[in-house]
């Protein structure tokens, strides 16, 4: 498996952190922006959902609350996007979407045991599909590393 041999990877960076201090936020929200976001573009809407929500930062005449840090992830530094393909792009190559909030049903059970071959995400990629899958496959590491050291600095209380 290359990505095991690939070692440790650094977490991502925080582009915004509004709110609650470290170490005193009893709920944390991660933002991970989207493709078409600036990094920090939405700080100033977060620090609106902390103070107007009266889960901030205590602030004077702000109802009282649990206390909320609010953080957006970065993109890593080497890229503008978190994959660069458009969804129209992965479906041609075969991605396929599943609506899952309802839960897996007894049907889908079924239908996976009977040919579970099928029950992937991607069908028989190529060089460029396998590229790109490495590319988030590295953003998804560094994202869970930056996570972890997020959860660590929660108090036991705290939600993530």
């Amino acid at each position: 498996d290359p990505l095991r041999a690939m070692g440790e990877v650094d977490p991502l960076s925080i582009s915004a952190d509004v709110g609650a201090a470290q170490g005193e936020e009893e709920l944390l929200l991660v933002w991970l922006p989207g493709n078409s976001e600036t990094p920090g573009s939405s700080r100033d809407l977060l620090a609106a959902l902390c103070a107007e929500a009266g889960i901030g930062t205590g602030c004077e005449g702000c109802p009282e609350g649990p206390r909320l840090r609010a953080v957006e992830v970065a993109l890593p530094e080497e890229q503008s996007h978190w994959h660069r393909w458009t969804d129209e792009q992965a479906v041609s190559y075969g991605a396929q979407w599943f609506e899952m909030a309802g839960g897996v049903t007894q049907e889908d059970e079924e239908k996976a045991a009977k040919d579970p071959a099928k029950n992937i995400s991607f069908t028989k990629p190529n060089l460029e599909v396998l590229q790109g899958l490495e590319g988030l496959e590295v953003s998804c590491r560094r994202l869970l590393r930056l996570l972890e050291e997020l959860v660590a600095g929660l108090r036991p209380s705290a939600r993530l």
